[in-house]
């Protein structure tokens, strides 16, 4: 239930006298919590980089890729290619898309192997 607790929204939730939202409401990325020294590689898979999340996610992914990159870190990050964009359409919470968008981002997968 926290992983949908977002402010104003829906009320966060209190789990053993403490309350939790959703990661997202602190990061889209969550690149912050990549564990890791210089060398080390990340890869950030960024499915909210789409439709109405596109330009509060790709801000987060800029400056928290530049802070991992600061720390000496190599990070690669996938965001959604056109169709797999187009298979999660404008709601990222809509469950009868999952089929298709498991099929688009399989695809872009493959394509970057």
């Amino acid at each position: 239930m926290a992983s949908c607790a977002v402010p104003w929204l829906f009320a966060p939730v209190t789990i053993a006298g403490r309350e939790y939202v959703d990661g997202g409401v602190w990061s889209l990325t969550n690149l912050d919590a990549a564990p890791g020294g210089r060398g080390a590689r990340v890869l950030c898979l960024a499915p909210t980089a789409t439709g109405a999340f596109k330009a509060p996610s790709t801000a987060a992914l800029v400056t928290e890729e530049m802070a991992l990159k600061g720390r000496g870190m190599r990070v690669e990050t996938v965001t959604p290619d056109a169709a797999s964009s187009k298979a999660i359409g404008p709601n990222l919470m809509d469950a009868g898309r999952v089929e298709g968008v498991l099929d688009a981002a399989f695809a872009q997968g493959r394509a970057l192997a």
